[in-house]
């Protein structure tokens, strides 16, 4: 057995581990903290590529330990589904989360097959569940919304939420009815994520839906509106439409949320 310290230190850290076992050579990253540019560099300097790697072990989730490990993932070491699909079970639900965001990455057909059996079994962690979906999403596009809208269930609301969340990030179009149904699934009030997940589709027709709830719903909901509509604070028309909207309900709830979500002053 061999081993080659990459680099160690606030920096960055990585280590290679080589065993033999007869004819087969087999390789270990511990920890990858550096950008993937600078992993290759450091990779070359030790005279390998990372087409030779068999496999990542990081040993936490901190910045200097993981930090290209996503970028390796994208590279499809061998055997990569085969240590993610590992990870998924494993006891630590960052790992497990981070297994599911890297499945996402590799651009493999069979990491989609892995990430829906992990979401049908269920997690523990509601992140995992996201992260998850997240990664399906990213793979599949608008053909796993029918697989993700199963998961839209108002009287399962930390899943339900994950869900939302998931299709928030994925920007599809077609994820808007999705949400908005979701979001008007009794009670509303509970429906927070959702509208987070609709302002971050950042879609006019999302936008839309948000900006008549703070006009048109209770000023409870429509604070809610408001404050989901703020991930969007620095575009100025979308901010204006907001303030106008506030400004002719005249309550001094929405005009609270108005200020504490945008800031004070005009957009």
């Amino acid at each position: 057995m061999r081993f080659c310290s990459l680099g160690s230190g606030s920096g960055g850290n990585a280590t290679v581990v080589e065993a033999r076992d007869g004819r087969h050579v087999h390789r270990v990253v511990i920890d990858c903290g550096f950008s993937l540019r600078e992993f290759e560099t450091r990779l070359a300097r030790a005279g390998l590529q990372p087409s030779e790697l068999d496999a990542v072990f990081v040993t936490h989730e901190h910045g200097d330990h993981v930090g290209c490990a996503l970028g390796l993932a994208r590279l499809s070491p061998p055997d990569v589904l085969t240590l993610l699909a590992e990870l998924l079970a494993d006891p630590e639900h960052g790992a497990r989360t981070a297994a599911a965001r890297a499945l996402g990455c590799t651009g493999q057909a069979g990491a989609a097959p892995l990430l829906r059996f992990k979401a049908l079994v269920g997690d523990d962690e509601p992140l995992v569940l996201a992260e998850c979906l997240t990664s399906l999403l990213s793979l599949e596009q608008a053909a796993a919304l029918p697989f993700v809208r199963r998961f839209l269930l108002p009287e399962d609301e930390p899943r339900g939420d994950a869900a939302a969340l998931a299709l928030g990030q994925s920007r599809l179009p077609e994820a808007v009815p999705l949400l908005k149904d979701y979001a008007d699934a009794p009670p509303r009030a509970r429906r927070k994520a959702a509208l987070v997940a609709l302002a971050m589709l950042r879609r006019p027709e999302a936008n839309d839906h948000l900006l008549e709830m703070v006009r048109e719903a209770e000023p409870g909901l429509a604070a809610l509106a408001v404050e989901a509509l703020a991930l969007s604070r620095h575009d100025s028309a979308l901010h204006r439409q907001v303030a106008e909207s506030v400004a002719a309900r005249r309550s001094p709830v929405l005009s609270t949320a108005l200020a504490r979500a945008f800031g004070p002053g005009a957009p």
